[in-house]
C-alpha cells in the first residue's frame, strides 16, 4: 500500500493543482476579470492595508498587547462598523 498523496494535473484556469474541473465549469481558485476602476479600487485598499499594518504594530509595541487574536477580531468588528456608517 503506498502513503504517496494522488498527483493532480495543473489547472489552466488558475495555475494550482487540484482535481480536474468539469468541462466548461470555473475554477472557483481562477480570478475573475476586473475593471480598471475595480483594479484602482483594489490597490487602494492594498495601500490602506499596508498603512494599517505599520499603525496596528506600533501600537501594539507601545501597548505591550499580548493577545494578538482578540486585537484582531475586536479590529475586523469595528472597522466592520465603521464601514457600515460610512457616507460620502
Amino acid at each position: 500500500m503506498s502513503n504517496a498523496m494522488p498527483s493532480f494535473p495543473l489547472c489552466s484556469q488558475c495555475g494550482f493543482s487540484h482535481p480536474e474541473i468539469p468541462q466548461g465549469q470555473k475554477c472557483s481558485l481562477a480570478k475573475t476579470p476586473m475593471s480598471q476602476e475595480e483594479k484602482n479600487i483594489e490597490s487602494e485598499v492594498g495601500t490602506l492595508v499596508l498603512q494599517m499594518k505599520n499603525i496596528i504594530m506600533s501600537k501594539i509595541s507601545q501597548k505591550g498587547i499580548k493577545d494578538t487574536k482578540k486585537l484582531v477580531s475586536f479590529s475586523i468588528v469595528e472597522f466592520t462598523k465603521l464601514l457600515e456608517t460610512y457616507k460620502e
